[in-house]
């Protein structure tokens, strides 16, 4: 439903049209009017604007090179010129929500491939902490999920290897400890052997004071009474 004419700005007159009843007629037609809308400082442009019948219309004007002071309209009903428009909008619409769905679909899928990897990992972790180093295996890629879980082997196989170090020094320490009681435990009965050989000797030796006590306090009175039989024997001859 689109047609072209032509209108001389100056005289505010049509200068060609499809209609020749328009053409003729000595009223400014619609086409005219709606010319006064375009701006006169632009060569090309577009205008819109609504008729009597209150149709609406888009039409893009070129400006004729001097000496005409004319404009060459090209004018169509607003619901044929964004026609296509419109029909394109509801086909990037459905693209949009086909590529909406697909994403979402793909997003659900990746999102539960990354989280059974990330739980696989966390019972991996799980496992470590707890002391047990015979864990699963663990995916490998070259993302940086990968990157992760190669500095998570690293860093278990690491501790794994310290911890064997460290089980081993302990059941050496372990080993000089029970080395180190059974020698305290000799050396205790020995230091008691010798003490109680110390006491016995102390013992001796006092009995051996007290009966050297004894004897001297015996042998005076025996003294005494020596002298006094010998004393008795010369007296008695």
């Amino acid at each position: 439903k689109g047609y072209v004419y032509i209108v001389d700005m100056a005289q505010k007159r049509l200068v060609a049209h499809p209609d020749i009843q328009t053409l003729l007629s000595m009223e400014a037609p619609p086409e005219v009017r709606a010319a006064a809308l375009a701006p006169e400082e632009s060569a090309t442009g577009a205008i819109e604007f609504t008729d009597q019948s209150k149709h609406r219309f888009l039409a893009t004007f070129a400006t004729v090179p001097p000496p005409y002071n004319w404009r060459v309209f090209v004018q169509q009903p607003v619901e044929e010129a964004y026609a296509a428009s419109q029909q394109m909008r509801a086909e990037v619409l459905k693209v949009l929500v086909l590529v909406i769905f697909i994403t979402l679909v793909l997003g659900v899928l990746i999102s539960q491939a990354i989280v059974g990897r990330v739980r696989t990992l966390q019972q991996a972790m799980e496992q470590v902490g707890e002391g047990n180093f015979d864990i699963p295996e663990v995916p490998i890629s070259n993302d940086e999920f990968g990157s992760l879980t190669d500095k998570f082997l690293w860093m278990a196989g690491s501790l794994k290897d310290k911890t064997l170090k460290l089980v081993s020094a302990q059941r050496e320490l372990q080993k000089w400890n029970s080395e180190l009681e059974k020698r305290v435990q000799e050396r205790t009965r020995d230091l008691k052997e010798a003490q109680e050989q110390l006491i016995a000797q102390e013992k001796l030796a006092a009995l051996g004071q007290m009966a050297s006590v004894v004897g001297h306090e015996l042998r005076n009175p025996l003294a005494v009474m020596n002298n006094s039989v010998y004393f008795l024997k010369t007296k008695l001859k």
